[in-house]
């Protein structure tokens, strides 16, 4: 469902500022989804874990961290929280 941010009451408008920890423009469209998630069960969850260790155990994913930019932080941050700005 896709609301135009004009034609929310003050309630819903308000709602939803609480929610995104910011203001809503006037020309801001808002979307919003429902879902389930998948219930996973117990053996399904050891499975995963058991995946996990053999794919770190095999050395399929480095042990040494990649170099990640300032700027990569920043962007992944503000992806998440558009009001997200870095510490001066």
């Amino acid at each position: 469902m896709i609301l135009k941010a004009e034609s929310l009451s003050q309630a819903q408008k308000t709602a939803i500022e609480q929610i995104l920890g910011r203001r809503i423009l006037q020309a801001e469209a808002i979307s919003l989804r429902t879902f389930e998630p998948e219930a996973l069960t117990t053996q399904k969850r050891v499975e995963i874990v058991a995946a996990l260790h053999q794919c770190l155990d095999s050395g399929q994913i480095e042990s040494r961290p990649r170099e990640i930019s300032e700027e990569i932080i920043t962007e992944a941050m503000r992806e998440v929280r558009p009001s997200y700005r870095p510490l001066p």
